[in-house]
């Protein structure tokens, strides 16, 4: 995943230069849950892999019973070759991996990535379990992008997440935040995602906070700017 490091007030024109590439971004739609749900079970039983359900999320986690892991990673990577064949792939780097985990796969959602939690497969080796996770969703359709966010914007929202703070690092990422194997998504949108790294004060940890801020008008959740609803979304995500 291709992090780029800037300061607050840089963010404004990093999010421009990112819109200049192409027209808005689709808003790209999922299946039901519910649907997920019965199909990820059918498949599981028909193929016989050793693979849970999980059943507020549609996702599926991986787990043999002797919990060996590179069984559990053919088994996700054959299940996801059989609910999900529009994306593409990118292994993930060893060194931007947790020491939990083990392997991992992101994937892009026509040619955007996933920068996650959700759209990639996880094989993780705790102390007490060893499992694989893969929270690729299958798309449905696509909603066409309505129109960009104005920069300023996106400026504003990063300014107020910064604050006061001082000595931090600030990294950003544009693509499709898509949703963790533990919550529910009938939908994913284009998004700024900002991630801010803050020192230890001497006397406790550091400390990161993150925001995710809507690329697009025009989708689920929106108010344009001059709507009764103002100028803000109600799924901007902290």
């Amino acid at each position: 995943m291709r992090w780029q490091e800037l300061s607050a007030g840089d963010a404004g024109y990093w999010a421009a230069e990112q819109m200049s590439r192409s027209d808005p971004l689709p808003t790209m739609v999922f299946a039901p849950v519910e649907r997920q749900v019965a199909e990820a079970r059918q498949l599981l039983a028909q193929r016989g892999l050793p693979g849970d359900v999980l059943s507020w999320s549609g996702t599926v986690r991986m787990r043999s019973e002797y919990g060996e892991s590179a069984s559990e990673w053919e088994a996700a990577m054959e299940y996801l070759a059989m609910t999900e064949s529009s994306r593409d792939f990118d292994v993930d780097s060893e060194d931007e991996l947790p020491g939990f985990v083990t392997r991992q796969v992101s994937t892009r959602l026509y040619e955007w990535q996933s920068i996650g939690p959700g759209g990639r497969v996880t094989a993780y080796d705790l102390p007490h379990a060893h499992f694989v996770d893969v929270t690729v969703r299958p798309l449905v359709t696509r909603i066409r992008g309505g129109r960009w966010r104005p920069p300023e914007q996106v400026e504003t929202a990063v300014r107020a997440m910064v604050g006061p703070a001082r000595d931090y690092r600030l990294r950003a990422v544009f693509g499709y935040p898509e949703p963790s194997a533990y919550e529910a998504a009938n939908l994913v949108r284009p998004a700024f995602v900002f991630v801010l790294d803050g020192p230890s004060d001497g006397e406790g940890p550091r400390w990161r906070v993150g925001i995710a801020v809507p690329a697009t008008f025009g989708g689920e959740g929106d108010a344009e700017p001059d709507d009764d609803g103002g100028d803000m979304d109600s799924d901007w995500c902290v």
